[in-house]
């Protein structure tokens, strides 16, 4: 938005500017966001943007990072450099930084927090000097020669940190905490790469051309500037030269040809992007509802990491259909279950219902079939104001008072409700979830009149003044009809939530996800432990010994319970299992 209007006002004060102006085209090539796609970067702008800053910035980065993604990032990026991972705890601390920038090796700093150690602050402002010919900074009691190939990195997981000021003008803050159009993006960019490894390989080697030759002519224009400088006499003369600018000409023609290859290259990319759209908005729409669930209990938190690992795997294992609308139904039924049945059964029994429902309304939401004031007038329901309410008509003695307060402010702040006031005293207002029957007045009363069925487009129906709708059960969609569950039936809603989920997702979602050690087996792999949570009585030991049995695995099993002094017992026993693939069962966590 400030990049669009920083372009309209330039445009208004007849500035040259270019109209697809972007922070990533000007500051960054597409050779080098490649590269740092290769090292681990994700692929969404967003991320693309923060890494130019974190690249181009004059002061260090300090990145907010819950996920983890920076983090990544920065060790693929100067693995291969010598870099060093240190936290603001470790004793060696400011040794492990002397000794950095002395030899120019780059220094990552994990976990930091609100506040910033005062002996770094050399460092952050760059506070070096000249002295004897030689380029120092004081860090601590000690000059260090400072060696330019020195590079330092902050992260921080915490998701929402308080800067004070002086640290803001100290470094530059970046935030890579995913969005959902940025989770989006980058859950496209791994569908495409997966489904499409055609379009993502021809398009890598188009960069790679392009990059290549603009090194030759960079190459040539050097070798011309040169050949200027040392020119004597009249240029038009130097064969080789001419020779050379002819060259240039020429690169130049076939870089342009390259150039256009590669703008089309990229619209059958985003075309064939396009079409997965749906997959990476259902993954991002699935991946905040469980980080929402931290909101529950804070047991409930989920690495991206881990999200990104199913979606991909969901999308490598699925049934695969050289037809498009098939293959992208199976792959948005693929992952919704197979999200719902891994998160599903680390919940409380209590929350998932709870969890289900979320689901189910955020697909729905993302469809547009539930909207944003719906959904809040569901949460937040009605504000508690004192304000005049219309009189209780008399004929409604099946109404006490509060219930028709309620009809009254329900009608007034939504108006897919219009109507239901003059409704409820002249037809029968009813509406069905699935078996349970919500009914607002009688069936049948003195003074009802006969209601004519409404058209199928509703939007054509015309009513007289003071003339009833009627049939609500047909105006009403499902999430609608739950509304009005929850305002005058709220004893009955936990039992309408889950016929809701039914009726829209399946009935596996409102089932307990499988437990059984085989299936839970399928979603494990060697960086990725089973944890069980036990309650009282319970214990899985037997269970998963005839599991271990059944794999032909009884004679590999290593048990230890976990107590004083087990500790290095432990860690020795888990690294001979990575080297012989036994298997290591902890007890008493």
């Amino acid at each position: 938005m400030l990049v669009t209007e920083w372009i309209g006002k330039c445009q208004e004060l007849g500035i040259p500017v270019s109209e697809d102006f972007s922070l990533v085209t000007t500051l960054a090539d597409p050779f080098e966001i490649r590269q740092w796609n290769l090292e681990g970067l994700p692929r969404d702008a967003v991320s693309t943007e923060n890494a130019v800053l974190v690249t181009k910035g004059r002061r260090w980065p300090l990145m907010i990072d819950p996920q983890d993604q920076a983090n990544r990032w920065i060790v693929g990026r100067e693995r291969k450099n010598g870099l060093k991972i240190v936290k603001l705890t470790d004793k060696n601390l400011l040794r492990t930084l002397e000794n950095a920038i002395r030899i120019g090796l780059p220094v990552l700093i994990e976990e930091v927090g609100e506040t910033l150690d005062p002996a770094l602050e050399p460092i952050l402002l760059k506070q070096t000097f000249m002295q004897g010919g030689r380029l120092l900074i004081r860090l601590g009691d000690s000059d260090v020669d400072y060696d330019k190939n020195f590079r330092f990195y902050m992260t921080s997981k915490l998701s929402n940190p308080h800067y004070m000021p002086e640290i803001f003008i100290k470094v530059t803050i970046i935030n890579f905490t995913v969005t959902r159009l940025g989770l989006e993006d980058q859950l496209l960019a791994d569908v495409t790469r997966l489904e499409r490894p055609d379009l993502e390989e021809q398009r890598n080697a188009l960069i790679m051309k392009i990059n290549a030759d603009k090194q030759k002519l960079k190459d040539i224009e050097d070798k011309i500037l040169k050949m200027l400088f040392h020119s004597e006499g009249n240029i038009l003369d130097d064969e080789e030269l001419i020779e050379t600018l002819n060259d240039s000409k020429v690169m130049s023609k076939e870089i342009n040809i390259r150039l256009k290859e590669a703008e089309e290259t990229e619209e059958k990319i985003s075309k064939a992007r396009a079409k997965y759209l749906p997959v990476a908005t259902r993954g991002s729409v699935i991946y905040f509802v469980t980080a929402d669930l931290s909101v529950i209990d804070p047991m409930y938190q989920y690495s991206l990491k881990y999200f990104t690992s199913l979606f991909t795997k969901v999308i490598e294992t699925s049934e695969k259909s050289s037809d498009l609308e098939k293959r992208l139904q199976i792959l948005l039924d693929g992952i919704t279950l197979t999200m719902y049945n891994n998160i599903g059964r680390g919940l409380f029994e209590r929350h998932k219902v709870c969890f289900s429902f979320m689901l189910c309304v955020e697909i729905m939401k993302q469809a547009g079939v539930v909207t944003l004031e719906e959904w809040n007038f569901f949460i937040r329901g009605i504000p508690p104001l004192e304000k005049e309410r219309p009189k209780k008509p008399a004929q409604c003695t099946f109404l006490d008072d509060a219930t028709w307060n309620l009809l009254v402010d329900v009608e007034e702040t939504m108006p897919t409700y219009a109507g239901i006031t003059n409704d409820i005293k002249l037809t029968a207002v009813n509406v069905s979830v699935g078996s349970f029957q919500l009914r607002l007045n009688p069936l049948h009363f003195q003074g009802y009149v006969p209601v004519p069925e409404p058209p199928e487009d509703l939007s054509t129906e015309e009513i007289q003044p003071g003339a009833p709708k009627g049939h609500w059960n047909k105006r009403l969609n499902g999430f609608q009809k739950l509304t009005l569950v929850k305002y005058f039936e709220p004893e009955a809603l936990i039992e309408c939530l889950s016929t809701f989920v039914v009726e829209n997702l399946g009935e596996s979602f409102v089932e307990n996800p499988p437990t059984n050690l085989p299936a839970l087996y399928q979603d494990m792999a060697k960086t990725a432990p089973l944890i069980f949570i036990l309650s009282s009585g319970s214990d899985p030991m037997a269970a998963f010994l005839r599991f271990a049995k059944d794999r032909d695995y009884e004679e590999r099993v290593h048990s230890i319970s976990l107590g004083q002094g087990q500790g290095p017992v432990a860690e020795k026993l888990i690294s001979a299992a990575q080297k012989s693939g036994d298997w290591v069962f902890l007890q008493n966590c």
